[in-house]
């Protein structure tokens, strides 16, 4: 089996399901997919979509962190948390995350990130703007609701209260 296809039956395995954005996801942004594998197979997945955060006065290089899942038998022996240690340590820009659940808020807070708020929404700034990458998967799953949700960030230098994101990817 190669590479790709284990890890979506690892994401299968963790979200029960794979909805048309995954579809997307997997065919067309599996470049930005980072994996742990054990014994030969992928055991641990997270995808690194590109994006920057618009702020009203500069532009911020950012990462979205999606798709966080580990093989439910390889789950509580640390590969999650080597794959967010690695990419702290790739990317200088803000990484953020939306957690799966409210149960992960604490999970995340140890590799410090931090809770913001964030609002679906293209007018609240700052905001998220996609590149090339997490736009193409993205078409047709923005929503402007104006929900206000959960997101997590770490940077080693931004401050974020709150951040606009549109990208529901349901």
């Amino acid at each position: 089996m190669d590479v790709k296809k284990q890890c979506l039956s690892v994401y299968k395995q963790a979200f029960d399901e794979c909805i048309p954005f995954e579809e997307r996801l997997f065919d067309e942004a599996f470049e930005c997919c980072r994996y742990i594998t054990v014994d030969g197979k992928a055991a641990s997945i997270l995808f690194a979509l590109p994006c920057f955060i618009e702020k009203k006065e500069k532009r911020i290089d950012a990462v979205y962190i999606f798709a966080a899942a580990t093989e439910k038998s390889h789950r509580k022996k640390g590969l999650m948390a080597r794959l967010l240690e690695e990419a702290k340590k790739e990317f200088d820009g803000v990484i953020f995350l939306r957690p799966a659940s409210g149960e992960l808020v604490e999970y995340y807070k140890k590799f410090g990130f931090k809770e913001i708020c964030g609002i679906a929404s293209k007018e609240v700034y700052p905001k998220v703007k996609p590149t090339e990458v997490l736009e193409s998967i993205s078409q047709g799953f923005a929503d402007e609701s104006g929900e206000e949700f959960t997101l997590m960030y770490y940077s080693k230098t931004e401050e974020l209260q709150s951040l606009g994101f549109i990208y529901s990817m349901e």
